[in-house]
């Protein structure tokens, strides 16, 4: 599908599909009943978008190789021109995985079946909003991570951070306050990526130097350090630590250290 519209509801009809969907709806995605939804969905109450089209193109579920990345990537190019206010709005992700991406919904279903964990695909959370619901999550991560600075490859950074638990790491990088400036997420990933021969590429590290910066901020205004400044600062710590010369208790040098300097 080509240059279609982008479909979004209203408040109130999202409102009601989450105050039924134990009782009533949870069932209808359980038997994979596909005229079901899509009847729900043909409702006054869920209409075409008059500013945003896109190119349709199918997300992978869960098993699949990179899939985090892949998906990220896609979601990302097929809405390059989202505001933030759109991105953030949880009408606009919700009807969109239950229309066009309704595919991914039922094959992702097949690999694991509980109302919370369809909950958690479809609704944006009262914390960490973003990065809960499927599409939302997807194209937050794309964003946060094209680097327009980088021409050759836009997506290296994402390629870097997408090696193993791409969202459990981007869940601790990308929810705090102070990562909501862009520029502070790409250089704290591409200072890990620099220090890679001593430090794992996992959720633990990029918690760590997020716990650091999260207190540096008491002392710096971190808007106003650039993303070369924030890379820096990020290598420093890690080789501080490797060397020693940084407390750190044992667990967590255990949980990001590849080695020890001798």
């Amino acid at each position: 599908m080509n240059n279609v519209r982008a479909k979004i509801c209203t408040p109130q009809f999202l409102q009601m599909f989450k105050e039924k969907f134990d009782s009533e709806y949870y069932q209808m995605y359980k038997s994979r009943d596909r005229q079901a939804v899509e009847e729900l969905f043909d409702s006054p109450a869920v209409f075409e978008s008059n500013r945003i089209s896109f190119n349709y193109s199918p997300l992978v579920v869960r098993g699949n190789e990179s899939f985090g990345i892949r998906n990220a990537k896609n979601i990302y190019t097929t809405f390059p021109n989202l505001t933030l206010t759109q991105a953030s709005t949880e009408e606009f992700w919700f009807t969109m995985l239950n229309t066009f991406y309704l595919d991914y919904i039922f094959e992702s279903l097949e690999i694991r079946d509980t109302p919370e964990y369809l909950k958690n695909m479809m609704f944006m959370g009262t914390t960490r909003a973003f990065f809960s619901q499927h599409l939302s999550r997807a194209w937050w991560i794309g964003y946060r991570t094209y680097d327009e600075e980088h021409i050759s490859n836009p997506w290296w950074l994402l390629d870097f951070l997408g090696k193993g638990d791409i969202h459990g790491k981007a869940f601790s990088l990308f929810t705090s306050t102070f990562t909501n400036n862009k520029k502070i997420g790409l250089g704290i990933i591409e200072g890990i990526l620099l220090s890679q021969d001593h430090f794992k590429n996992v959720q633990y590290t990029y918690a760590f130097v997020d716990k650091y910066f999260n207190a540096l901020g008491g002392v710096k205004i971190l808007d106003i350090l650039t993303r070369e400044q924030v890379r820096d600062i990020t290598v420093k710590l890690l080789d501080d630590v490797w060397k020693g010369q940084y407390p750190i208790n044992g667990k967590d040098r255990e949980h990001i250290l590849k080695s020890v300097a001798r």
